[in-house]
């Protein structure tokens, strides 16, 4: 993944906030004391777990933690917040965060409320009352290059849920950790009502209970869940549920990169660079699907392609890579894991043999594997796409699973057959048994004679880990808006706005990248968009742009002549140009559906330039996308798309934002740009 695609930065906000809104983090320099009590007399009365969870082991190993730069605590002391629903812990100095995103907005609380936290004057909770609530665990950013050399994950953390002087309590308090391997821990205490006495004394009768959770070796907390019950009882009750000193700790992450194809000059051929042995010419070129990245061209066939990747033989590991297969290709046919040869010579000795196949049967774009001496199809893949994979791989029974992230898979699906599904699979019966596995190895077959692209490859050596391990986002983000009923394919990694009121000035929606990785880019619309689902479910727009096919099934829309909208994209950068690609589309030639569209001030470069663009006949009909090719952001970094109707209605399917590449692929990107336009495109 390319160091130029930065230019999106990695966060799930990159501006610097004045003041705490919804979506922007409010930022705490994390401590090293777990439960000060120099402040605020008050302390933890109990822990849910014995050690290492408890709070005694948890405080004196945090406090370690801090002092070697590799975690802290967020006391919630740095001063009072409203809504919002990013808490971002900094440490190691100021060089590096961590976000914990909220799934409710969150808010500061003192004694003068009904909880009495536990060091200093604050601590926080949901702005409203809910039955459970629950924050997921951002990776570790800051003075991360982008490679795992450098790189962290939060493996331990300490929380602790207060008790309150309210008629909701005592509460019984389930505490949830989801590990990166999809694994899970549940603790549950019952929580006791304290008394207040005053804004200043501490409460009487305090039942402060610790939760402390540590990720099995090697993998790092996704998220934790708090939910809260009836005493006794699974029954839920909604209540504030409060938390103080969130403490946490990392390790070094244990993901190696075997390649990402940067560096290397556009056409080079990878035999003999970097430890890869390769046949024919398999040479590294420019992304076809995300401009200022590189990735390995797969081409001819019967050809080896293999370098060094080793899982010992009584070991679990994970092998991460992504695959794309463009449209305009000829039969595809490879597969794709690890061997215990070397050299491989033979697909056959592929033990975790994931294999990407043009079929002459339903489904003909189909993913297999090799489980009980036969091949059985456990998924299709859409061209013009790239998939995430994980191969997760027991090389002590000889056995695998493989989870993919893409359009037709339910968001990091684990792939499987038959009914019940098998999702277990046995190596390759002529791979070695008994044997580390010692290479990664891709392996064309006879009927392979177009062309695939592999990126991205990564592995762990030593455990079952579902996280992505590139940190850098796609240059693309893909942008849908449609109602409910018609959402894109799922884990198609889209990002769906679902009814107008998601995302606006006061809620901006963050969004993540073509490749799952999240973008800093928001959203917001303004105006009176409505929703639908009638669109052009069988137009022939979706065969022109088959990679924004999942986009163009339903739109928001404007109704009636001279109704304004807006669409704001924020957090991009504000010296770097963007390619925006706008997709207007409706099966409806009833009613007139005409509407300009400017972004930034400006008409489109593409022929139909978005004056009086006619959904209908330029969309539907022509498959005829809007197109700017170079927007300057604001010097805020947004850019601001206006739509005004018309006609009856203006709408809008889906949007495209791209990084633009630099010059030496721009150039090639224009010539492009001619051939589209020459392709069948009506002149106004």
């Amino acid at each position: 993944m390319s160091v130029r695609a930065k230019s999106i930065l990695y966060a799930l906000v990159t501006m610097a906030y004045a003041s705490a809104a919804i979506g922007a983090p409010v930022v705490f320099n994390v401590t090293g004391v777990y439960d000060e009590n120099s402040s605020n007399s008050n302390e933890v009365e109990k822990s849910a777990a014995g050690a290492p969870d408890n709070v005694a082991t948890f405080a004196a190993d945090v406090l370690a933690a801090y002092s070697a730069g590799v975690g802290g605590v967020i006391d919630f002391d740095s001063g009072s917040f409203g809504k919002t629903d990013v808490l971002r812990g900094v440490f190691d100095s100021g060089a590096r965060y961590v976000d914990y995103g909220a799934s409710a907005n969150m808010q500061s609380v003192t004694r003068s409320g009904s909880f009495d936290p536990i060091s200093d004057g604050r601590g926080a909770t949901t702005t409203s009352d809910r039955s459970s609530w629950e924050f997921s665990v951002g990776p570790v950013l800051g003075s991360d290059t982008g490679d795992p050399v450098d790189r962290l994950r939060v493996n331990r953390i300490g929380l602790t849920v207060l008790s309150r002087d309210h008629s909701t309590y005592p509460l019984d308090v389930r505490a949830t950790a989801t590990y990166s391997d999809l694994s899970t821990e549940t603790l549950t205490a019952s929580i006791g009502r304290s008394t207040k006495v005053d804004s200043t004394t501490p409460f009487n009768n305090t039942d402060d209970t610790f939760f402390g959770f540590t990720a099995p070796a090697g993998a790092g907390i996704n998220s934790i869940r708090l939910d809260g019950f009836v005493p006794g009882t699974t029954t839920p009750r909604a209540t504030r549920i409060a938390i103080d000193d969130l403490g946490f700790m990392t390790i070094q992450d244990p993901w190696t990169r075997i390649d990402h194809f940067e560096g290397y000059g556009p056409g080079d051929n990878i035999n003999g660079q970097n430890g890869w042995s390769a046949s024919g010419t398999q040479t590294v070129e420019a992304d076809p699907g995300a401009f200022g990245n590189q990735a390995l061209k797969v081409s001819g066939s019967s050809k080896d392609i293999y370098t060094g990747a080793t899982i010992a033989d009584d070991g679990t590991g994970t092998l991460f890579f992504r695959f794309y297969v463009p449209s305009d290709t000829d039969v595809v046919d490879f597969g794709v894991g690890t061997t215990s040869n070397s050299p491989p010579t033979s697909g056959s000795q592929i033990a975790d043999y994931l294999r990407i196949q043009e079929s002459t049967s339903s489904p003909y774009l189909r993913v297999e594997v090799y489980d009980d001496n036969a091949w059985k199809t456990v998924g299709s893949f859409l061209t013009d796409t790239w998939y995430n994979v994980w191969n997760v791989i027991d090389n002590e029974t000889n056995t695998w699973q493989a989870r993919i992230e893409g359009p037709g898979f339910i968001g990091q699906e684990e792939t499987g057959y038959g009914d019940p599904a098998a999702t277990v699979f046995d190596f390759r019966g002529s791979t070695t048994s008994g044997s580390d596995l010692v290479n990664f190895y891709i392996r064309t077959n006879a009927g392979h004679n177009g062309e695939a692209f592999i990126d991205d490859i990564y592995l762990n050596s030593t455990a079952k880990d579902l996280t992505r391990p590139m940190l850098t986002p796609s240059s693309v983000v893909l942008i849908d808006f449609n109602d409910e009923d018609n959402d894109p394919a799922p884990g198609a990694l889209w990002n769906t706005i679902n009814t107008p009121g998601d995302a606006t000035a006061e809620t901006p929606v963050p969004l993540v990248s073509a490749n799952g990785v999240p973008s800093g880019v928001s959203i917001a619309l303004s105006g009176a968009w409505e929703s639908s689902g009638l669109a052009n479910q069988s137009g022939a727009f979706a065969g022109t742009q088959p990679g924004l096919e999942p986009g163009a099934a339903d739109y928001f829309f404007l109704r009636d002549s001279d109704t304004e909208g807006t669409i704001t994209l924020s957090g991009l950068t504000a010296d770097r140009p963007y390619r925006l690609e706008i997709v207007s589309s409706a099966n409806d030639s009833s009613r007139d559906r005409l509407q300009d569209i400017l972004v930034a001030g400006q008409l489109a470069d593409s022929l139909l330039n978005g004056d009086d663009y006619d959904s209908y006949q330029d969309g539907y009909l022509d498959g005829s996308l809007l197109v700017w090719n170079h927007v300057f952001p604001d010097i805020d970094g947004n850019i601001l798309i206006e739509v005004t109707a018309t006609g009856a209605f203006a709408q809008l399917n889906a949007i495209r934002l791209m990084a633009v590449p630099e010059p030496g692929t721009a150039v090639l990107f224009a010539l492009g740009l001619l051939v589209l336009a020459a392709n069948g495109r009506r002149r106004r």
